[in-house]
């Protein structure tokens, strides 16, 4: 069959190379089969991270985002994701290139 969507979850920093202690779970490269959109497949898939998340001993998942993205933002804000820190550089603003949300959900215990 075709796919529908498709993830990426490994571990990471927001800030780069830190102690693993400091490590938590980041998600990229969320991406759903414009014919599978307005499904809920993007919802499930980040449900299925944060179970993960949960099962690796983590209580926080990052991603990014850029904030010309809104539907994106939409979803992870009902998801419960939050704006951590708004990331500019020279580069991006040189080439009038959006800014990079950092976004982090703490998950709940029982959450998942």
């Amino acid at each position: 069959g075709e796919v529908s969507g498709a993830v990426e979850l490994g571990l990471g920093s927001p800030e780069g190379s830190i102690p693993k202690q400091y490590q938590s779970t980041y998600l990229s490269n969320l991406a759903v089969n414009p014919d599978y959109r307005r499904q809920g497949i993007a919802r499930r898939l980040l449900k299925n991270c944060e179970e993960i998340t949960a099962k690796w001993g983590f209580s926080e998942i990052y991603l990014h985002v850029l904030d010309n993205n809104w539907q994106a933002q939409k979803l992870y804000k009902q998801c419960g994701y939050r704006v951590c820190r708004a990331e500019t550089s020279l580069i991006a603003w040189l080439f009038h290139q959006p800014r990079r949300l950092l976004l982090k959900k703490v998950l709940s215990p029982g959450e998942n």
